[in-house]
């Protein structure tokens, strides 16, 4: 069993509904399971999160919304510390109701994302592009088995 210095996982994936990538989500979250198990992490969560959040009226105290939107700002802070990039994050479209011609604003998140955090500090997001490569989140979950409880990529930013 490995020291886990209290690093933590959080899966974000947008619906485990069968018409999309409900295997790989189980197999994610499986994944997820056996790290914690293995003690390669102290904790994880898995947030089924829709496709984003709205913009509009009372949406923005919705506490998931709000819980995104600061998850969001520390990714955003993450990628730019580490002239890094998140495909997918933060698109928004402005979109109709069918009910009742009513137009909102949209921030669409990555289908599928997986946030490490280290006492409590991001130390690595995917998906991400970082030196010109993407590192699918796939390879996250691998790395941090390989890697002993963290990233190699997030153990090069902390000269571990």
């Amino acid at each position: 069993m490995t020291e886990n210095r209290q690093n933590s996982l959080e899966l974000y994936v947008r619906s485990l509904a069968p018409r999309t990538a409900i295997r790989p989500h189980i197999e994610r979250i499986q994944t997820l399971e056996t790290l914690a198990a293995d003690g390669f992490v102290s904790e994880y969560t898995i947030h089924v999160v829709g496709d984003g959040i709205i913009h509009e009226g009372d949406y923005d105290g919705v506490p998931i919304a709000q819980h995104l939107t600061q998850r969001l700002a520390e990714i955003e802070a993450w990628a730019e510390e580490n002239d890094a990039s998140i495909p997918g994050i933060r698109t928004t479209t402005v979109s109709e109701t069918r009910f009742n011609d009513m137009e909102y604003t949209v921030t669409m998140v990555p289908h599928k994302m997986v946030l490490e955090y280290t006492g409590g500090q991001l130390r690595f997001c995917s998906p991400a592009v970082t030196d010109g490569e993407l590192f699918s989140v796939d390879e996250h979950l691998a790395d941090i088995r390989t890697s002993a409880g963290h990233s190699d990529r997030s153990r090069v930013e902390q000269n571990l």
